[in-house]
């Protein structure tokens, strides 16, 4: 029990991240002429926000096979894909 508090723990840690990322990102989308620094800045959290949700769906993983409660997956799956579905949306609008 202590491992999956950790790695959910751990979850929270990178979906915060990820979210200071897309807000980052929307922040420089909305710039009306962005310049080469910004758009080098818009690249690189692009790829900040790719590899955090490939980290976060191995971190949601290992969250399912160790989650026992059926109540407790449920929403544990729920709430992975809401967050899988937010994510692809967003680096499709990058």
């Amino acid at each position: 029990m202590e491992e999956l508090t950790r790695i959910q723990a751990s979850r929270r840690a990178h979906k915060a991240h990820v979210t200071r990322l897309v807000k980052k990102t929307s922040e420089i989308l909305t710039n009306e002429k962005p310049d080469e620094m910004l758009l080098s800045s818009l690249n690189t959290s692009l790829e900040q926000v790719v590899r955090k949700r490939d980290l976060i769906r191995e971190l949601d993983q290992k969250i399912e096979a160790k989650t026992t409660d059926e109540k407790n997956l449920e929403t544990e799956i729920f709430e992975a894909e809401e967050l899988s579905c937010d994510l692809e949306e967003k680096i499709n609008h990058i």
